[in-house]
């Protein structure tokens, strides 16, 4: 079965039309952001003469979008569908796919094979003149906090193109010691030096500059639950603020409920939704990067797919 979402984003159909021969109203289900204005309408009226099922829902709607893929589950009758669930977080706001693990594994005990599917896409624009999303509030995504408010915090900062929202983060925040984290492309090193290049500043101004696989979703888990656990050991309090390539904020945000323990929080960044910039992201053909979430426990396995084929 296959969840996605049909975004402004070119690359948000691109699983779908890749397995486009397969789909139907019983193994597909489609979501769409509240939004008349971005164009795909005609899109979304194709997907329903094909008799697969579009939900509107808002930015917030995330328990709504977890009971009605859980609902869209259950009500299947084939026996062997019901373990293979791919959903395509590409163009997903970050308040569905990073609370959509959790829900799973909480609240739904859902025990059947989940995938997490991503397709890396090509950016229309020079990272120099990327928009910036603006900030609208800062809330706790997942962790407790300690107590204490003499010990030392550590602000794990996600990197992307939008250094300006960066510094604004940064701004609010007040790290006392900053980690700067950002994600690389094995096979686009260019991308990698366009992200140092736009973060110079706040990555020499850090304590810690750190690297993360795009194409290894454990690999980055691994690595951050690492670092996470060694400042545990100095009593040290951890704060990760997402940002960057949707795996990369997957990532961050999942880290508290992994080590579960006070002292790690994950805190979110809305954005203005006022004035949103709409990059049209297209899909980077055959780039497809992926991890499975097992029941009960919140362990992956990496699931890379160059084949396009979730």
């Amino acid at each position: 079965m296959l969840v996605f979402i049909v975004g402004h984003e070119p690359r948000s159909t691109y699983l779908f039309e890749q397995n486009y021969d397969s789909r139907d109203q019983y193994n597909t289900l489609a979501f769409h952001i509240n939004n008349k204005s971005d164009g795909r309408s005609q899109y979304i009226n194709k997907l329903k003469k094909q008799g697969i099922t579009v939900i509107d829902c808002d930015y917030g709607d995330v328990r709504i979008v977890a009971d009605r893929i859980i609902e869209f589950v259950n009500s299947r009758e084939s026996e062997s569908a019901l373990g293979h669930l791919n959903i395509d977080y590409s163009s997903m706001p970050r308040s569905w796919y990073c609370a959509l693990p959790i829900l799973f594994d909480a609240y739904y005990d859902y025990q059947g094979e989940v995938f997490f599917w991503y397709n890396a896409g090509t950016y229309p624009r020079a990272y120099k003149d990327f928009p910036t999303e603006g900030i609208d509030s800062i809330s706790v995504f997942s962790g407790i906090s300690l107590p204490s408010v003499d010990t030392k915090r550590y602000h794990f900062m996600g990197l992307g193109f939008d250094s300006l929202r960066t510094e604004t983060i940064k701004s609010i925040v007040e790290p006392d010691t900053l980690i700067a984290c950002y994600a690389y492309n094995p096979k686009y090193p260019i991308i990698k030096d366009q992200v140092y290049n736009v973060n110079k500043r706040t990555i020499q101004n850090a304590s810690l500059s750190v690297t993360l696989p795009l194409d290894s979703f454990v690999g980055m888990v691994d690595k951050l639950c690492s670092l996470v656990y060694d400042l545990l050991q100095k009593n040290a309090q951890v704060i990760l603020v997402p940002d960057g390539p949707k795996p990369l904020i997957m990532a961050m945000s999942l880290i508290p409920d992994l080590i579960s323990k006070p002292g790690v929080t994950c805190l979110h960044i809305s954005p203005n939704l006022s004035n949103h910039p709409r990059v049209l992201i297209r899909p980077r053909d055959g780039e497809v990067y992926g991890f499975q979430l097992l029941s009960s426990n919140i362990h992956d396995s990496d699931t890379n797919n160059n084949s396009s084929q979730p």
